[in-house]
């Protein structure tokens, strides 16, 4: 059962996700920020800033290894300190 397929009453919020990249290329300076919207609420989800001659490659790597770092370190705490 989804939770659109819930009766009425339930107090369960639609599950429902956006997400938007935003990026601001200055002369010295790219910044990024990855927002997504849950529940109604926007909230960055992960943000860089790096010097805009390392180009985009480098900025997209940047944002993924920031998520991922925040990724592990809230698969260790929910596993107690334990990753295996």
């Amino acid at each position: 059962m989804t939770v659109d397929e819930r009766p009425e009453g339930n107090g369960a919020a639609p599950a429902e996700a956006e997400m938007s990249l935003l990026v601001d290329v200055g002369s010295a300076w790219t910044k990024a920020a990855a927002v997504a919207r849950s529940r109604g609420r926007w909230r960055i989800v992960s943000h860089v800033a790096q010097p805009s001659g390392w180009g985009e490659d480098e900025l997209r790597a940047a944002l993924a290894a920031d998520r991922l770092s925040y990724a592990s370190a809230a698969g260790a705490h929910r596993a107690g300190g334990r990753l295996f």
